[in-house]
This record gives structure tokens, C-alpha cells and sequence, in this order.
């Protein structure tokens, strides 16, 4: 059981730390119970409670409450920096133009003639991620993968992007048909592949051509799905590991006959890529020209929309 004089050390200890505190909060301007008084006069309450959120990738809106009833309006900084001032009894401000997937920090005060408070807290917000488009300009082959004397390669390819945010998207391009190649030729595309409106901290484009010659080619596509599929949703060892195996089948013309090849199912596998950026590489923004794998050429751009 404590004594007297414990008790009265205890109690002398709440009431400093009480004052402590009081002269702290005072410094930082904060004291939503009462004015503060500078000069002998009354400056405005400081405004409590900011909260913000990202609106868009260049947008960030904060709001706060208005516990004084004489302020002249209330002053937003931005970083340590003053950003804008607004008049008496607003609580919300939008803050324009801003960066992607930058962290922002806000402070706000009231003020008057008497002085100016600012809110014991201050708030940080992220802006989100940038608008993404993927498209497909042009598909071209280095071999057609059609032995035969005819010439033309009959070439389709699956293509798959995702961004780890939104639902991964997997397009055939021609949607249905094939697209007639010889060696060393491109055709022009102009497909948009993947759009969000504001993409994932990552950004992956696979990709995997065929050449059609034999009715074999449904083993393939059930294949390619599965691939495709485990790839997509987060297996990526396994599906780039099958991708690899499916490279290294195919035949070459010195090891069997153009008949053989013809029918064989791995040759009508014209190539396999895979390519992928983070936030640090700007989402692979930009023209990626020519990008090569087996036989399969693909040009294709990445862009803010």
C-alpha cells in the first residue's frame, strides 16, 4: 500500500507530465478546446482530423475540420512548402497535376489576422499508378516453318499481358484465321492488347506463335492454355519452363524430313517470349522494336493513355 508520500510523487508526476504535454501541444499549435491568444488576441482554433486520398494518378483530394468560428481562411502546405490558400469554412482541397505513384504530404492551418495554427497531424498520400495501353503493331517470322516449296507460312499467336492488378488478358491475334508469312516478312497489326486505368506495379507481355499445317495443332492449343493460364495467375517457373521445353522440340530440317516436319506437331511451334518491367522501369513505357524469339518477331508499344 502506497504511503502519503508515494502518492503525493505520483500525483506532482501527472501534473508535470500534464504540463509537459499542454506546452507541447501549445508549440505545435494545436488546441481544438480553446483559442490560442497571440499579441493579446484571438487567433483562430487549428483544424484537426486531415485526411486525403489519391483520385487519380494526378489527383489527390484532402479534407479536414473547421473547429474555429473566426478564421480568414485556412492555408495548405504541401511538402513543408505552402501550396494554396482557401477561404473560411472550407474542409476539402484538391490538389492537381501531380506526379504517378509519388507520395505526397500535407499540412493545414487556420489563420487570421492574429495569427495562424496548423493541425497537430499531417497526412501522406500516394498517387496512384498511370493509365496503361499495350498495343501490337506488327508480327513478323524469321522462318515461315512451311517446308514445302508453296512458300507461305500460315501464322497465328497468342498473346497475354497482365499487370498483377487487373484480371490478366489473353488475346489471339488473327481472333480467328492465320496470318500468311514468309521468311524474313512482317505484317502491320495495330492492336491494342491491354488497357487499365491504372495499372499494377508490374507489367508482363508473353507471347507464343504457331504455324498451322496439321489437325495435331487442337494438342497444341490445349497446351498453350494451360501455359498461358498457369503463367498469368502467378506460376511463372513452371509455364516458362514449358515454353522452353516446347523451343528446344523443335526439329530441324537436318534431323527430319520436310514430310516429317510437316506433320510433326512441334514444328509448328514458331516461337515463345516473354517480357516484363516494374515501377522502377517505368512499365516498359515506350516502341519496343522487332523483339526476337525462336522465329517469332514482335513490335509493340507501351504507352500512358
Amino acid at each position: 500500500m502506497k504511503t502519503r508520500r508515494e502518492w503525493f510523487l505520483l500525483s506532482l508526476l501527472i501534473v508535470v507530465i500534464i504540463v509537459v504535454v499542454g506546452i507541447f501541444l501549445h508549440a505545435r499549435g494545436y488546441q481544438p478546446w480553446a483559442p490560442v491568444i497571440l499579441n493579446g488576441k484571438t487567433a483562430p482554433i487549428a483544424p484537426s482530423g486531415l485526411t486525403g486520398q489519391a483520385v487519380s494518378h494526378s489527383q489527390i483530394t484532402i479534407h479536414w475540420v473547421d473547429n474555429s468560428k473566426n478564421e480568414d481562411g485556412f492555408r495548405i502546405y504541401r511538402n513543408g512548402a505552402l501550396l494554396e490558400s482557401v477561404g473560411p469554412d472550407i474542409t476539402a482541397f484538391q490538389d492537381n497535376d501531380l506526379s504517378y505513384a509519388t507520395v505526397y504530404s500535407y499540412l493545414v492551418t487556420a489563420y487570421n489576422e492574429y495569427g495562424e495554427t496548423q493541425c497537430l497531424i499531417t497526412a501522406s498520400i500516394k498517387t496512384l499508378n498511370p493509365p496503361i495501353t499495350v498495343t501490337l503493331n506488327k508480327i513478323g517470322v524469321l522462318f515461315d516453318h512451311d517446308p514445302f516449296v508453296k512458300g507461305r507460312g500460315e501464322i497465328y499467336v497468342y498473346l497475354g499481358v497482365t499487370d498483377g492488378k487487373s484480371e490478366p488478358q489473353l488475346v489471339r491475334v488473327p481472333s480467328s484465321g492465320t496470318i500468311s508469312l514468309n521468311d524474313n516478312e512482317s505484317k502491320e497489326m495495330h492492336q491494342k492488347l491491354f488497357t487499365t486505368n491504372s495499372v499494377g506495379d508490374e507489367l508482363r507481355i508473353v507471347a507464343i506463335a504457331f504455324e498451322s499445317d496439321d489437325p495435331a495443332i487442337a494438342q497444341l492449343v490445349n497446351l498453350l492454355t494451360n501455359t498461358f493460364t498457369s503463367y498469368l495467375f502467378g506460376d511463372y517457373s513452371g509455364a516458362v519452363s514449358t515454353l522452353i521445353a516446347l523451343l528446344q522440340s523443335q526439329p530441324s530440317a537436318s534431323e527430319e524430313s520436310y514430310q516429317e516436319m510437316a506433320e510433326s506437331t512441334a514444328d509448328d511451334l514458331v516461337g515463345a517470349l516473354e517480357q516484363g518491367w516494374t515501377v522502377r522501369e517505368n512499365w516498359g513505357t515506350g516502341s519496343h522494336a522487332d523483339i526476337t524469339s525462336g522465329d517469332l518477331r514482335l513490335w509493340f508499344s507501351i504507352s500512358m493513355s
